[in-house]
């Protein structure tokens, strides 16, 4: 079939997605799930990197067809959202043998804690206010330095994905027991369109894929676990 042109950004925590070996798992997963979607749709997509916080401004600006990694935003009129492909839950991470008892954010009170770039825009009020009682804070944009660091006893929490925390702790094949501490919502991710009707295509070819078993494979080769809800939602 004859097929048409489109361009996507394709966001990452970096200003450059330079090669799959070099960013993170889930930057990974979501690529793999929107090539094939695209594929799909029978459609050649030239995908373009792009700071998360500048992706949305530049389709409403018309200088591409789709934005990925969007929440829903209430306030928009003019942009169309697909049904979500990525689900992120973020978690305090310690080590198991420290025996921090971390229900809420106060108990970060005099910890040393890394998170992930823009962690204090993302999580909320309360956290951003949170931060000043922690005795250090600092965030980074190479999430597999907050696993070394936690492992080699250097900080006392990382603040970051559960499944990219546990993508480095199998690179790094280190398996000390640790503590997962959620205080935090999970937050499910989408792709945004000005075109409806692209916006339709791609849901429906999305939907194709998370009922697929390549999508189960996906899931266990980068996470370990199947732990994306969206195929039972379909």
């Amino acid at each position: 079939p004859q097929t048409a042109a489109g361009s996507s950004w394709f966001g990452c925590n970096r200003s450059v997605y330079t090669a799959p070996s070099l960013a993170t798992c889930e930057v990974k997963f979501c690529y793999l799930i929107l090539a094939f979607v695209c594929r799909v749709s029978q459609r050649l997509w030239d995908f373009s990197d792009s700071l998360n916080a500048r992706i949305s401004y530049l389709l409403e600006q018309g200088n591409a067809d789709i934005a990925t990694l969007q929440g829903v935003q209430e306030t928009s009129n003019q942009l169309l959202y697909s049904q979500p492909y990525i689900r992120y839950q973020n978690a305090v991470i310690t080590l198991r043998e420290n025996n921090y008892s971390i229900d809420e954010l106060d108990d970060l009170s005099g910890l040393n804690v890394v998170a992930f770039q823009g962690a204090s825009r993302v999580l909320g009020t309360e956290y951003e206010q949170s931060i000043e009682q922690f005795g250090r804070y600092t965030e980074v944009t190479n999430q597999q330095s907050q696993v070394d660091l936690l492992l080699l006893r250097r900080i006392d929490a990382a603040v970051m994905d559960i499944n990219i925390f546990q993508y480095y702790r199998r690179v790094a094949n280190d398996h000390q027991p640790i503590n997962l501490h959620l205080l935090f919502p999970p937050s499910d991710y989408r792709c945004a369109f000005r075109d409806p009707l692209l916006q339709q295509q791609f849901d429906q070819a999305l939907k194709t894929y998370q009922a697929s078993t390549d999508y189960r494979r996906l899931q266990l080769e980068y996470f370990g676990a199947i732990n994306q809800p969206f195929a039972e939602q379909n």
